[in-house]
């Protein structure tokens, strides 16, 4: 009996060691159930796939983040929109954003430097519907490219929206095209009467006239002129622009004479002067008689202003509304 009662005391006595005694690490024995932390769910991009300005589908399985672009007006935008240009055209804008101006130059829609695109590794290349024979040649530098276009101020708004989409900065590009849209309203224009105007474009070894399917042909038209060259036929090598007919602008006789390049502005208007003198009937114009000659500024019309184009409006309607300058 005391030998039975000797092992129930041990055994009690063995019991009451395993309760109170800690358990061992890793023990899993009588562990009370924990909550585990929630798992934060990781951002999922969506692809997306745009037109460009030539109708060409380009996917994207994410917003790019380096960029290239071959024009200052689209290099502008991405810099307003807050994207990062790794390379850029030549740009002779001393007021140009420094953060474009630290790009690589790598030259222009006219012509790329490819080895130079291709050492930045951008995702990226926005270049102009010009260049849809050189898509195979820029997309062997290993990057996606783009075809934009600024044919029109809608063209520009138009662009905008696109890369910011492309960036995904879309809430900054309708904040930058809100802003325009209400420069564009704030355009006071003469509609009453209407001054007529040849647009001259210096190409080189050439003067072409703007026509209303250009850039400059359309800021005319929203600046309330009118434009003498609109049923010129269009130059295959030049869309938007035309061939000078001597005859017809002597029969339109303009009020204004509007001179754009993108070069040396006083270059461009010699040339204009000598081709005058070569055609007396060029001093009987009436904007020649007037002075009403004006060399626009290159960096509103020589070349595509991107969303300064308001700028260019505005510059372009007080032109024609100041009849004393």
């Amino acid at each position: 009996m005391k030998r039975s009662m000797s092992k129930l005391n041990i055994a009690i006595l063995s019991l009451a060691l395993i309760v109170a005694t800690p358990l061992a690490a890793g023990s899993t024995a009588y562990a009370a159930p924990t909550k585990s932390a929630p798992t934060a769910k990781a951002a999922v991009t969506k692809a997306f796939t745009l037109k460009d300005f030539a109708n060409r589908e380009i996917k994207f399985t994410k917003p790019v983040s380096r960029v290239v672009v071959l024009s200052s007006g689209d290099a502008r935008i991405m810099s307003d929109l807050g994207a990062t240009v790794v390379g850029r055209p030549a740009i002779q804008d001393p007021s140009f954003p420094q953060a474009v101006m630290k790009a690589v130059e790598v030259g222009s829609t006219h012509k790329v430097d490819y080895e130079k695109v291709t050492a930045l590794k951008p995702d990226l290349i926005i270049a102009n519907v010009a260049n849809l024979k050189d898509v195979k040649s820029l997309e062997a530098t290993g990057a996606k490219v783009f075809l934009g276009n600024a044919s029109s101020i809608s063209d520009i708004q138009k662009s905008i929206t696109l890369y910011g989409q492309i960036t995904g900065k879309d809430k900054r590009a309708a904040e930058i095209n809100t802003t325009m849209n209400k420069l564009l309203k704030g355009v006071k224009v003469d509609k009453e009467n209407p001054k007529k105007v040849l647009l001259v474009y210096g190409a080189p070894g050439a003067l072409l006239a703007a026509l209303p399917t250009s850039l400059s042909g359309d800021l005319l038209s929203k600046a309330g002129g009118k434009n003498v060259a609109e049923d010129y036929p269009t130059m295959k090598e030049y869309s938007g622009y035309a061939q000078l007919s001597t005859e017809r602008i002597i029969t339109s006789d303009p009020d204004y004479v509007m001179l754009i390049t993108h070069g040396d502005p006083a270059e461009v208007e010699k040339t204009f002067m000598a081709e005058i003198q070569k055609n007396a009937a060029w001093k009987n114009l009436k904007a020649v008689k007037n002075k009403k000659v004006i060399v626009l500024p290159s960096n509103l019309f020589g070349v595509n202003p991107g969303s300064k184009v308001t700028d260019s409006l505005q510059y372009l309607t007080k032109k024609l509304q100041d009849e004393d300058k």
